[in-house]
């Protein structure tokens, strides 16, 4: 095929992301289209044994999304895909505007939420069918096995959706719990929220630059301060009836305000005088 290739954009405001500095950091050096018919060639067969492995794992969620679709009646297929494998491009505009407008496009992307329903969900059930024998699941530790067995769901979870950040954001949180769990010491603390974002760091500092990472982080941060600070206060706990409604209006608010007042503010401080973040995206 004959294609027009460009440079990565430069930066067209200070304020706005920077997607030439995104894309030379993962590797793109010019991006275009294509003009000209299609004319199929042989494989040359000259990939590395990742990329092979990256290239079965998308088609595999591709024909995934594909079998979901037409499996499942519309609009139940799409959402199953983007749910399960990560696959959005099944979710038509009106659909995700009714997501939107009900407050609950973010279900569409997975994140810690997803991850907590496979891991702990997993962790309840075998605990669960444990519970049913005790005599013999007495015997063993059965909540560090299952721990284990959860991470290794959540892993396989990350890897058919793609690894967007915040999944993977969620993942490094589920293993240090695990292994906070298998050391029989407190699993959600704010010291492993700040692992986690080193981990995603080190792997892929551009990230820090990503909504996704600062949303996801901002969020996760003030949740585990405010139940940290309970937690140290000793404060009172609600009568079991009110303890769910109460802690979903808490979580609710305390998200928002992290993402839509306090992230604000950071990211103009950031950008009028911090210099670490550009400084660590450099290195």
């Amino acid at each position: 095929m004959r294609v027009r290739l460009c440079p990565p954009p430069t930066l067209v405001l200070a304020v706005v992301a920077d997607y030439g500095r995104q894309a030379r950091a993962q590797g793109v050096l010019a991006s275009g289209y294509v003009i000209s018919g299609l004319r199929p060639v042989a494989d040359g067969g000259d990939r590395s044994g990742f990329d092979n492995f990256y290239l079965s794992l998308a088609r595999y969620r591709a024909h995934f999304a594909s079998y979901l679709v037409g499996l499942m009646n519309a609009p139940a297929g799409a959402i199953a895909a983007a749910l399960l494998v990560g696959e959005r491009r099944y979710i038509n505009d009106e659909l995700y505007k009714q997501f939107r407008d009900s407050g609950l496009a973010h279900l569409l992307a997975i994140s810690g939420l997803h991850m907590g329903l496979i891991c702990f969900g997993t962790v309840a059930l075998i605990r669960f069918v444990g519970a049913l024998f005790p005599a013999m699941s007495s015997r063993f530790p059965l909540h560090k096995y299952a721990a284990i067995t959860a991470a290794i769901i959540g892993a396989c979870y990350v890897l058919m959706s793609g690894a967007p950040i915040s999944a993977v954001r969620a993942f490094a949180m589920t293993l240090l719990v695990v292994l906070a769990i298998l050391r029989d010491r407190m699993a959600l603390t704010l010291r492993n929220v700040c692992l986690a974002a080193f981990v995603i760091l080190a792997v892929n500092t551009m990230a820090l630059f990503s909504a996704g990472f600062q949303l996801s982080f901002a969020a996760t941060a003030i949740l585990v301060i405010w139940y940290e600070a309970r937690a140290r206060r000793g404060a009172k706990q609600y009568h079991w009836s009110l303890r769910y409604p109460v802690a979903l209006i808490t979580m609710s608010l305390l998200a928002a305000m992290a993402t839509d007042r306090l992230l604000p503010s950071i990211l103009a401080s950031l950008h009028h005088g911090a210099l670490l973040p550009i400084s660590l995206a450099s290195h």
